[in-house]
């Protein structure tokens, strides 16, 4: 009977707990977001324009208030010259996670402020009279951006945003984005 008991306690329990985050979850407004972003990563004596498609699904826990996890996959590798040397850039992947300040600027527009951390993935391939070579690298950075949202109607907008992805040691990789966010 106590290990009935027990289990009896511990199933009540755990149905609390999980109505108890259904709860909280259902009160949220959650939203995703999908972008295209132009990027352009710099390094002395390099640049690049690689693009990605990013995915954003944020949580609201008030009205000027959200976080938000991103995730980029590179599109297209940015492509140059340096010398006698071809290089390109593709962004593999960028995983962030954010906390997002939003301020109504009238009916319809608001101004967004991100700030949080990534973690990035770079292929970086070069060729040249000597051959060539590819490497991958990866690193993490604290990230900030800045936007704006254009409501469509009450639970979509579009968005344009500038976002620095990774700032550190001389390299930087920074995003033009225009998007479309929708509510659940």
């Amino acid at each position: 009977m106590k290990t009935l008991n027990n289990k009896l306690t511990k199933t009540l329990i755990a149905a609390g707990l999980a109505a108890a985050s259904c709860v909280t979850f259902a009160q949220s407004s959650s939203y995703g977001e999908v972008a295209y972003v132009s990027g352009r990563y710099s390094e002395p004596g390099i640049s690049a324009n690689p693009t990605s498609l990013r995915l954003i699904y944020g949580m609201k826990s008030s009205d000027t208030l959200s976080y938000e996890g991103l995730l980029a996959l590179g599109m297209a590798t940015g492509n140059g010259r340096y010398l006698t040397v071809n290089y390109g850039i593709k962004e593999n992947s960028v995983l962030g996670f954010y906390a997002k300040g939003t301020s109504k600027l009238s009916d319809g527009v608001q101004v967004f402020g991100r700030f949080g951390f990534t973690s990035t993935s770079l292929t970086d391939t070069a060729s040249g009279p000597g051959g060539s070579i590819q490497q991958t690298t990866s690193g993490t950075s604290l990230s900030y951006g800045a936007g704006l949202n254009f409501n469509i109607d009450a639970t979509s907008s579009v968005n344009l945003d500038y976002m620095a992805y990774y700032n550190r040691n001389g390299i930087n990789l920074n995003g033009l984005g225009i998007g479309y966010q929708r509510a659940f």
